[in-house]
This record gives structure tokens, C-alpha cells and sequence, in this order.
């Protein structure tokens, strides 16, 4: 499966009956403001319901139970038509999903909910939620890569050295690794990268850190159909 383009600066994934999309600067989306609802129309006319979460930069993670308000970094659903959404800008959005048992999972990860094993927990979390799940596949977002992370010596303390890297008296970190360690694992059947920084990329997609912490956010949102 590939991540395709759109006509309207849009990307998408489609695994069957399983879809992914994320925006690009075209769409000047705001987090957690109304915005982003036409965008979703426009693509997915039919859905019952956006869902959203605030993002706390956690390992919490919630399976959706109708609308209402959510708090936490992962959200997830086996019901059709239900849309999950997360709003990043550096961070990775990630999105989980199997087809033998279906369910979907938007995940926002950024240094701090990776540090906090949101992508282990998430994973344990549809497992004890979904019985005979043989499967569970991976998509990576657009996110900030390991040649323009620059961090705090105090992520020598976090972060195992291999993730780390010195470069011209700068600290490196490269998340995206992490991120695919722990899916390796966890026993991610299928890893698909969208392979885009939100830095060397940044033409066409927002950069907390590159645009002076930027209040524009890429959407990113699944469905099952």
C-alpha cells in the first residue's frame, strides 16, 4: 500500500476499507477550532462523527464510546463512519489499524508520549479490547526527523545513546526510530512511512519549531468504511 497525493494537497492511505488521510499547508488548521470540519466533509461526506482529543503529550489512550469530550494521545474505534483526529506539527501522527478484527487508532507522538510508551500501551490497549486481532499494521506521518531534532543534553538521560546523535557540538534525536523499535517489538505486522520531515518538508507541511512555534497544524484523521 502506498500514501498518495491528491488533487487538493491532500494524503492519503487506503487499505481496502481502512482509510488515512493527512493535510498539508493548503489547509490552515487550527487545533481544537472548527475549521477542520469542512476539510473532513469535503473527503468524507458520510461520516457520523469527528472525534476529537486534547493532546497532553501522554501515554493515555481511549476507545471511543459516542461523542463527548476525550483527553489523552491515542484514540480508537471499531465502529464504521467514526472518525478519530489528531492535530500535529513535528510530532508524529500515527495511525494503527487491523482488518481481520477492524479497528482504527490515531496516535500523537511526540518526545514526551514516546518517552512514556504511548505506542506500547496503545497497542496493549486494542489488544485487550479486540479478541483475535492476527494483524495490526502501522502508518507514520509526516514528523521531524533525526537531522533537524535538536534537543537538550538532558535527553542524554532519557533517551538510549543509539536514538542520539552529536553533531557539530548539537544534540540530535531521532524519534522516528524509536517509534519503529517499539512497533517492531510490539509486533507491527506492516510499517508504511510517509517518509516526510516537517522540516526539510516544510514547504509543505507546518513546523512548531521552524515557523516560530507556528499555531497551524496538520490534521490527520481515519475511517472505517
Amino acid at each position: 500500500m502506498q500514501i498518495i497525493k491528491t488533487n487538493n494537497d491532500i494524503y492519503y492511505f487506503k487499505d481496502d476499507f481502512i482509510e488515512f488521510y493527512f493535510t498539508t499547508k493548503k489547509y490552515k488548521i487550527i487545533k481544537n477550532s472548527e475549521n477542520y470540519i469542512p476539510v473532513i466533509k469535503s473527503l468524507i461526506p458520510d461520516y457520523k462523527h469527528i472525534i476529537i482529543t486534547k493532546q497532553i503529550h501522554s501515554s493515555i489512550t481511549n476507545r471511543i464510546k459516542g461523542q463527548g469530550f476525550y483527553i489523552g494521545d491515542a484514540i480508537f474505534t471499531s465502529e464504521k463512519g467514526i472518525i478519530p483526529v489528531i492535530f500535529t506539527a513535528d510530532c508524529f501522527p500515527v495511525f494503527l489499524y487491523s482488518k481481520n478484527v477492524p479497528f482504527i487508532v490515531l496516535l500523537h507522538a511526540g518526545w514526551r508520549g514516546i518517552l512514556k510508551n504511548i505506542l506500547p500501551i496503545a497497542i496493549k490497549s486494542i489488544k485487550n479490547n479486540y479478541n483475535d486481532i492476527n494483524e495490526i499494521n502501522a502508518v507514520i506521518g509526516p514528523g521531524i526527523c533525526k537531522d533537524c531534532y535538536q534537543v537538550g543534553i538532558e535527553m542524554l538521560n532519557k533517551f538510549n545513546n543509539k536514538y542520539l546523535n552529536m553533531s557539530n557540538d548539537k544534540l540530535y534525536l531521532d524519534l522516528k526510530s524509536v517509534l519503529i523499535h517499539q512497533m517492531e517489538d510490539n509486533s507491527i505486522s506492516k510499517i508504511t512511512d510517509s517518509g516526510f520531515c516537517t522540516v526539510h518538508n516544510n514547504e509543505s507541511f507546518f513546523s512548531y519549531r521552524k515557523e516560530n512555534r507556528t499555531a497551524n497544524r496538520i490534521l490527520s484523521f481515519g475511517i472505517i468504511h
